[in-house]
C-alpha cells in the first residue's frame, strides 16, 4: 500500500528540513501538518464489527505502556537527542511540537493506515506493516541503531489501538513515551 510509504518519506523531509538547520520546533510541526494532510487525504477506513472498548481502560492502558516504553527506552539507550540540543526557547516549544507530531503520527498511522490494513491483510499484518514505517520513519532522526526498538514500540502501540478499538490510548502512550524519554535521558 502506497499510503505506508508516505510516513518515512515525510520523516526524511523532516531530517533535511534539520540537516539545513531548522530546529525541529518548526521541522516537527511541518512533518506534522504534512502527515495530518495526508491522514485527510486518506481513505476513510471501515468501521470494525465490534464496538471499542470503554476509553478509561483504554486511556489508563495507554498511560502505563507509555510509562514502561519511556522506561524501556531510556534503559536500552534509545538515542533521543536532548531537546535543548534542537529546540531554541527551552522545553515549552519541544513539547509542542512534540505532541503535534505524536497526535499527527498516531491519526496518519493508527486512525487511518492500520484499520485499512487491516481490513484487507487482518490485525496481525497491518500492527506489523504500521509499526515497520513508524520505525522507518523514525529512522532518519535516530539511526538504524533505533529501528528494533521503534519497531517493538510501533507493535506494542498498533496492539494498543486494536485492543481497544480507539486511537486514543495509542496518542496517549505514544505522549507519554516521548515526553518521558526526555526527563529520564
Amino acid at each position: 500500500m502506497a499510503l505506508l510509504a508516505a510516513m518515512p518519506v515525510l520523516a526524511l523531509g523532516r531530517a533535511a528540513l534539520l540537516r539545513l538547520g531548522l530546529p525541529d520546533t518548526v521541522a516537527g510541526p511541518a512533518f506534522a501538518g504534512a502527515l495530518l494532510v495526508a491522514a485527510t487525504l486518506a481513505p476513510r477506513p471501515v468501521r470494525p464489527a465490534a464496538p471499542p472498548r470503554s476509553l478509561v481502560p483504554g486511556l489508563a492502558l495507554g498511560a502505563t505502556v507509555g510509562a514502561l516504553l519511556a522506561v524501556a527506552g531510556s534503559a536500552a539507550g534509545h538515542p533521543f537527542p536532548a531537546p535543548a540540543a534542537w529546540a531554541p526557547g527551552g522545553w515549552a516549544p519541544w513539547t509542542g511540537a512534540t505532541v503535534a507530531v505524536v497526535v499527527a503520527e498516531e491519526l496518519f498511522l493508527r486512525a487511518r493506515v492500520q484499520p485499512l490494513l487491516r481490513a484487507s491483510v487482518g490485525a496481525i499484518p497491518a500492527i506489523w506493516l504500521t509499526a515497520a514505517a513508524f520505525a522507518l520513519a523514525h529512522a532518519p532522526l535516530y539511526g538504524a541503531q533505533a529501528l528494533p526498538l521503534d519497531l517493538g514500540v510501533g507493535v506494542v502501540i498498533g496492539t494498543l489501538r486494536e485492543w481497544s478499538g480507539r486511537v486514543a490510548p495509542a496518542v496517549l502512550a505514544h505522549g507519554i513515551a516521548d515526553l518521558a524519554w526526555w526527563f529520564l535521558g
